[in-house]
């Protein structure tokens, strides 16, 4: 029986979590927020390496990927992208607000930033209450704590806060009522999946 290479169960790897987050992203826009947190895992399993886990991207020895980036350039505070911009003490890029609520980024035509794997994984997409949050922190506090693979009885303030009601502000319901908006992790996270499905090098490294 011919062998199947390294490289080539890798790829097949990488095409099963660019799946996983499609669906999950379906299920995120079909009203099952939560699904949100499998988004978190995926992500994790693309990305993140430690002393006893390898990501995928470095298996198939490819973190020169660029990936589609929402967020402005932070090397200079003075640019913006598509309005966007992390400065101040409340201020995030990877969600916007309509009238229904607080939505992620999900529009292909709107003006973003290419960057290599490493710095996508790391960037700081929003800054709250002099706290720098990237998307690894999120991703991996999703993951390894709330659900994703594992839940913790104890999670990070960091990660309670940018779960709580009110965070990053309310919403007018009906009547005029304010609603708090909570949970804006899990528009991040879905946000993160447009992210990368969005981006041809990975797209076409897993085919």
């Amino acid at each position: 029986m011919e062998s199947v290479s390294a490289s080539t169960d890798f790829k097949a790897h990488l095409a099963q979590q660019l799946g996983f987050l499609e669906r999950s992203a379906a299920a995120f826009d079909s009203g099952h927020h939560q699904e949100a947190i499998r988004i978190g895992t995926s992500l994790r399993v693309i990305f993140h390496d430690t002393s006893r886990s390898t990501s995928l991207l470095r298996h198939l020895n490819a973190l020169h990927v660029l990936v589609r980036s929402e967020a402005p350039d932070r090397a200079s505070l003075n640019v913006l992208l598509g309005g966007k911009l992390i400065l101040g003490e409340f201020s995030w890029s990877l969600a916007h607000f309509t009238m229904t609520g607080f939505e992620p980024c999900t529009n292909p035509s709107t003006p973003y930033r290419l960057i290599e794997a490493p710095q996508w994984w790391t960037e700081v997409f929003a800054h709250m209450d002099d706290i720098d949050y990237s998307r690894k922190r999120v991703v991996l506090w999703a993951a390894n704590k709330d659900g994703g693979a594992h839940v913790d009885d104890q999670q990070e303030p960091e990660y309670q806060q940018l779960k709580a009601a009110g965070a990053i502000g309310a919403i007018e319901g009906p009547g005029g009522v304010l609603v708090p908006i909570e949970d804006a992790h899990l528009t991040f996270l879905r946000t993160m999946a447009f992210e990368v499905l969005s981006s041809q090098d990975l797209v076409t490294l897993a085919k």
